[in-house]
């Protein structure tokens, strides 16, 4: 009568699915929560400020990023809007938009807007003069309201840049995306001392460098006429950023690559075979008779070495919630130059 053998499982092969599977799953929401931070703080949304008339709340939205036209036409139009509630717009008479140039001292200059409307939303048009790349203007709104009562809100800074062909912007994106996704991922997955970390934090290194220092640059030079406006060049906190986190990935890889130190197997056995002979056809008949039995294997970066990668990733995690542009490139008016508080071109 034969018996049937079965397979056992390799012993913590379903933890360490498991483990993998959380991994993902934390490292997407963290990803997706960044994606969102940025998203609400960088200069492409709209800062948001609520203005009370008489009676009524509106709620208005300025823009801080706007793309320069084209055609090369000296003026551009800037759009406020104004989002009502109930009242709808009986309160307001009309409505003054004020800028200047930044940085500088100019007086500022006053126009009137244009109104259309969609339903609860108004629509400030103004005119404004096209601005160098990288220039920025410094504007606010007053708002009259119908019995003489002038409303006024606080100042925004909108930045002018110039057209970026969306694919370049959008490829940019994504592979900055996915670099803080494998950077999430790799960081957690390094707590679990059984699992493989080495190709993950390969691609989240790779990634960065495509995203940060092929991609980045283009899209700088497309936007603001400059490659490269961090260290040492400049103080741009997104180039400087992504250069901290592509140094901390570096640094852990590499140390991670390293050779390990592994002590000789039994040199005191050895020597004492050596030294006494009469115990030499004992020993090679006792390591006949002994089956063979293969060492067991560690999981790579089984030591404290695989805990940088966990660092790395908290390391990307904080810069990376520093919320994008700040300290970013300026056209200074006196010099013609684009700045981060020192010249990075000449001006043309």
């Amino acid at each position: 009568m034969g018996y049937r053998t079965q397979k056992r499982p390799i012993a913590g092969t379903g933890s360490t699915t498991m483990r993998t599977v959380y991994a993902w799953a934390l490292a997407v929401l963290i990803t997706l929560g960044a994606v969102f931070l940025q998203r609400s703080t960088g200069p492409g949304h709209a800062r948001k400020e609520s203005l009370n008339v008489l009676e009524s709340s509106y709620k208005a939205s300025f823009p801080q990023s706007l793309v320069r036209p084209r055609s090369g036409s000296p003026e551009t139009q800037l759009t406020v809007t104004l989002k009502a509630k109930e009242t709808g717009w009986d309160p307001l008479m009309g409505a003054l938009l004020h800028y200047r140039r930044t940085p500088g001292t100019d007086d500022f200059t006053t126009v009137i807007p244009s109104f259309t409307t969609d339903k609860n939303t108004l629509f400030m048009n103004s005119t404004l003069p096209v601005q160098p790349a990288a220039g920025k203007v410094e504007y606010y709104i007053q708002l009259i309201a119908k019995d003489g009562t002038i409303i006024q809100s606080n100042s925004s800074v909108l930045r002018f840049r110039n057209y970026v062909p969306p694919a370049v912007l959008i490829l940019h994106i994504l592979l900055m995306f996915f670099a803080y996704l494998f950077s999430n991922f790799t960081g957690l997955h390094a707590l679990n001392k059984q699992a493989k970390t080495r190709y993950y934090a390969l691609t989240a290194l790779l990634l960065i460098l495509a995203g940060g220092f092929i991609l980045g640059p283009i899209v700088q030079k497309y936007a603001f006429n400059v490659w490269w406006a961090g260290w040492p060049l400049g103080r741009d906190m997104t180039d400087n950023k992504t250069l901290v986190a592509f140094l901390a990935w570096l640094i852990a890889y590499i140390i991670n690559r390293l050779p390990r130190w592994k002590p000789s197997a039994t040199p005191a056995a050895a020597q004492t075979t050596a030294d006494d002979p009469g115990t030499q056809t004992t020993t090679e008949a006792t390591t006949a008779q002994t089956p063979s039995v293969a060492p067991a294997t560690q999981p790579p970066t089984a030591d404290w070495r695989r805990y940088l990668y966990l660092a790395a990733a908290l390391i990307t995690l904080v810069v990376y919630s520093i919320p994008h542009s700040t300290a970013g490139s300026q056209y200074d008016y006196s010099t013609g130059t684009v700045t981060t508080q020192r010249e990075v071109q000449s001006g043309t």
